[in-house]
């Protein structure tokens, strides 16, 4: 087995983004993938019906309505995802297969989940357990958070295999052979972009952001960092998502059926833009929101988005990535900001990264306090471990410029000024 990246080492902050990583074996493969794509197109095509086609094949099912009262809701966002990788992502033959690949991969989970609930109906019904959430900017520290909240036994997590399959067949020998399947897929990602999980640690058996799970909806903020899909996100953004969030809970009851614990542990920066669905469709969220200055973390985000888009595309435009995330994430800022006021105070505590660093297990006893929560004598012992053994910033603090990405701090610092000032009230 190749050993996997050094998660220690610290991305090169000279990196010209725009050109994207190129081993001799992708060349090679994109080379071939342009002769294969004039001779076979449907191993490359992205047209909607041929994908659900394909996902049909694969699975000998054929229902992709996961909500009975929701028919057909998958429909519109496969066509703006598409549409989008079609027109704008300038997709490289290997990059076409791996979004062909990621959209199957997600219609088949749909195909799992609506077979599921036909079979088992009463997971509907199952009564998630209270949830802690963990929200805010992308590189601010709810990675970190989370890893170590998550060493509270009582805590059920989105391990990053179970999210790639939610509603596959469980047992011991069908989570092995999920475990093995992510294992070739982290390997083959550290090949292709070896920054990749330098910047955001992503492992097997650890814990993973909750986003993935609206991959299997086709509405997804994973998906418009993955690829140069503006379009896209214009649509994840004014669309309703509502149908999203209805499918979300039902995937965590789906998990939840397989392993309960006295609370769900939760993360994604990308619920800061629809906190009032998340509020909808899970039984009193507790929300933790961290706070950083989004100055330290917005270049590092988009160097994040360059190199993972830069996995698929033929080139990266870093600026068109900066002008379109910046304003996304502010976007995200004032819509939680918005939503939060009609949030219970009781319900949601501000965490400031700075104090989160300076103090990890202050922090938490902080949290546990103000939900009201017992810290145990084992959870404590196993956080502290854990910071034994990954101290913030081992390898060194990750540095980018925003001007690599085409932005001017004095603008950013203007747009930013709301959450910069002060944590929410």
């Amino acid at each position: 087995m190749k050993p996997g990246p050094d998660l220690t080492r610290r991305p090169n902050s000279e990196r010209r983004f725009d050109r994207p990583h190129r081993p001799l074996g992708l060349r090679a493969a994109n080379h071939a993938g342009w002769v294969l794509h004039r001779v076979r197109h449907e191993t490359l095509g992205l047209e909607p019906e041929q994908l659900v086609e394909a996902a049909r094949r694969q699975r000998g099912l054929t229902d992709l309505d996961v909500l009975a009262e929701r028919p057909d809701s998958h429909v519109e966002a496969l066509a703006a995802l598409t549409g989008s990788l079609e027109q704008e992502a300038d997709l490289t033959p290997v990059g076409r297969y791996f979004a062909r690949g990621q959209i199957v991969g997600s219609l088949i989970n749909r195909l799992e989940l609506a077979s599921l609930r036909q079979e088992r109906p009463e997971i509907a019904q199952l009564e998630l357990a209270p949830p802690l959430v963990i929200v805010g900017l992308p590189r601010s520290g709810t990675t970190f958070l989370q890893h170590l909240l998550a060493r509270d036994p009582d805590h059920r997590v989105l391990q990053h295999w179970e999210a790639a399959r939610p509603a596959a067949p469980r047992g011991p020998a069908d989570e092995e052979a999920a475990m093995r399947a992510t294992d070739r897929s982290l390997r083959l990602l550290d090949y292709l972009a070896p920054d990749a999980r330098v910047l955001h640690p992503v492992d097997t058996r650890e814990p993973t952001e909750c986003v993935t799970l609206f991959s299997n909806s086709l509405a997804s903020l994973e998906l418009a960092t993955m690829h140069q899909v503006p379009s896209y996100l214009a649509w994840c953004l004014g669309g309703d998502l509502s149908g999203a969030y209805d499918e979300y809970a039902l995937q965590l009851r789906v998990l939840q059926a397989a392993q309960r614990r006295p609370r769900w542990l939760l993360k994604s920066p990308a619920h800061l833009f629809w906190l009032d669905q998340l509020q909808r469709v899970l039984p009193e969220p507790r929300l933790i929101q961290i706070h950083r200055d989004p100055l330290e973390v917005l270049g590092s985000f988009c160097s994040l988005a360059a190199v993972l888009s830069g996995i698929s595309s033929n080139r990266v435009d870093v600026e068109a990535l900066g002008r379109r995330w910046a304003p996304t994430w502010a976007l995200g800022l004032e819509r939680a900001r918005i939503a939060r006021r009609a949030w219970s105070p009781q319900r949601a505590v501000d965490v400031e990264y700075t104090s989160l660093v300076a103090d990890p297990m202050g922090e938490v006893q902080r949290i546990y306090d103000h939900f009201g929560l017992e810290l145990g004598p084992q959870a404590r012992r196993s956080m502290e471990a854990f910071l034994g053994s990954h101290p913030q910033h081992a390898g060194g603090v990750h540095r980018y410029s925003l001007e690599q990405f085409g932005l001017d701090s004095r603008e950013e610092a203007v747009r930013f000024a709301t959450d910069r000032a002060e944590p929410v009230a």
